[in-house]
């Protein structure tokens, strides 16, 4: 009896002494790393995204008036009238008036909006090619994810998203869609086809491309924001809840 006792006692104390030894060979998360995700979170949230309505006219600085969060496609580059070879403005009398400007990487580029809007258009020149209200009922107006409406751009094909605020004035803010280099185009091609089924390899291509082609970074982040990544869902919402304070009414 006295046997037993001590070999049941010697099982016990192997068996705690184990648990350390099983805790150190645990399989490894598959969940990405903190630093990663960190970098994509303040990558998102620092993207150039605002457009002033009706443009900041002589200043792209200016603060103030009505500003329009456009958080795909992106990110916005502001530049002169004087710079930009194609200074149409949705507004004739709009001389003074900066040019937003995106550099597009898909042909169908998915449009994340972060402000309320009463109506959204996208031109060609001056032609419309689409356009959607707000319902006559509605009391938030036009906002978050809208799938591209159209067909893919062409290149050499300039477009222009014209967006008007819900509940104010008829002023508009608008960016002008140019599609990126050749290069470009092909490379997001690529990485989108080969990446948008293995969730961890695509975090590491967003995180890659951010110093280097931000377009691209930006694109496939909203591209598969909608799928099956709790972490990109999250980072999405946290980054059109923080539109609303950037919003200057």
């Amino acid at each position: 009896m006295k046997l037993f006792q001590q070999l049941s006692l010697l099982v016990l104390l192997l068996g705690l002494v184990s648990q350390p030894l099983q805790a150190q060979t645990k399989k490894p998360s598959s969940q990405p790393t903190e630093s990663l995700m960190t970098k994509i979170r303040r990558f998102i949230g620092t993207q150039k995204r605002m457009v002033s309505v009706g443009a900041a006219r002589g200043d792209s600085s200016k603060e103030e008036g009505l500003k329009i969060c456009l958080l795909s496609p992106g990110p916005i580059i502001i530049s002169k009238p004087e710079e930009d070879s194609d200074s149409w403005k949705y507004h004739e009398d709009d001389t003074d008036s900066w040019v937003y400007n995106v550099h597009i990487v898909d042909p169908s580029p998915v449009i994340v909006i972060g402000s309320p809007l009463a109506e959204i258009k996208i031109l060609k020149g001056i032609n419309l090619l689409w356009e959607k209200e707000t319902d006559s009922t509605s009391t938030q107006g036009i906002q978050g994810r809208i799938s591209w409406p159209l067909p893919p751009v062409q290149v050499g094909e300039v477009l222009r998203l014209a967006m008007r605020p819900y509940g104010k004035a008829a002023e508009w803010a608008v960016v002008k869609l140019n599609l990126a280099s050749v290069n470009q185009l092909k490379l997001y091609k690529q990485l989108s086809y080969k990446n948008g089924k293995d969730h961890d390899e695509l975090l590491n291509v967003i995180q890659d491309n951010i110093d280097t082609e931000p377009s691209i970074a930006n694109a496939l982040f909203w591209k598969f924001n909608s799928t099956s990544i709790p972490l990109l869902k999250q980072i999405g919402k946290e980054a059109l809840q923080s539109c609303s304070s950037d919003t200057i009414k």
